[in-house]
């Protein structure tokens, strides 16, 4: 278990660069195995699990932004793909960021976003992803649109998320339930 930064910035990022966190955030997953900056990671092995109890998703309505907040309920911790790399930080110690792999979204969060992050599932889909799961050969969904080929990671199950509900809302219920 690592503390990180999201936002990844690259070892080869100089010290005295500004770290400009918000270039590469998220990655797409069907541009994993065609972009340099990643490739390197994913076939270098630095894959990680970020673990957290919910994301949020903006939606626009009308002239404001509305955050929804998507979680598992009941506390159940989220584990989503990710990639990780170590550059110099400004004070000269190491600095630890990540990305977030993303993927087109599915089911009940197809009205708020058009991508959501691949989620790993299960311990199973942890340990495919962290070993060295392969990406099909266009670097992108599996046959199903569902999995990352032999990674484990599944973007699609659904009916264990909860529903999105609007921020300060009450948390965990589950999708297809009434909120």
């Amino acid at each position: 278990l690592h503390t990180m930064k999201w936002g990844l910035v690259p070892s080869y990022t100089k010290p005295n660069e500004k770290h400009d966190y918000w270039r590469m955030f998220n990655a797409r997953s069907e541009t994993l195995a065609s972009s340099p900056v990643f490739k390197r990671l994913l076939l270098g092995g630095k894959r990680c699990v970020v673990i957290l109890d919910g994301f949020y998703e903006w939606k626009q309505e009308g002239s404001k932004k509305q955050p929804y907040h998507i979680s598992l309920g009941e506390g159940r911790p989220l584990m989503m793909a990710g990639l990780y790399d170590v550059c110099t930080g400004e004070d000269g110690s190491p600095l630890f960021t990540y990305t977030i792999i993303t993927t087109d979204s599915s089911g009940p969060l197809q009205w708020l976003h058009d991508r959501m992050p691949v989620l790993l599932v299960d311990q199973e889909a942890v340990q495919a992803w962290i070993t060295g799961g392969q990406l099909g050969s266009t670097g992108g969904m599996g046959s199903t649109g569902t999995e990352v080929e032999g990674t484990g990671a599944d973007a699609t199950k659904h009916q264990e998320l909860g529903t999105p509900l609007p921020a300060g809302s009450k948390a965990g219920s589950k999708a297809g339930s009434q909120a």
